[in-house]
């Protein structure tokens, strides 16, 4: 597999958006983190908040 995005790591990127997201709610920025939460999770990748830090899973999103 060649071309733009190939070597994209995707747990990464997962991570950076997270922190983007953290990092939005500090500043009280409530909608835009539920924003990019809802995105997330629209493109089936879960958001799971607690006490130690968020966390992600892949989930499926057709409905089964």
């Amino acid at each position: 597999m060649s071309g733009i995005g190939a070597n994209l790591d995707l747990g990464k990127t997962i991570k950076a958006i997270i922190e983007a997201r953290l990092d939005l709610r500090k500043k009280k920025k409530f909608k835009k983190a539920d924003k990019i939460r809802d995105v997330l999770k629209n493109i089936g990748i879960l958001l799971e908040d607690s006490k130690e830090g968020t966390t992600y899973k892949l989930v499926h999103t057709d409905g089964k």
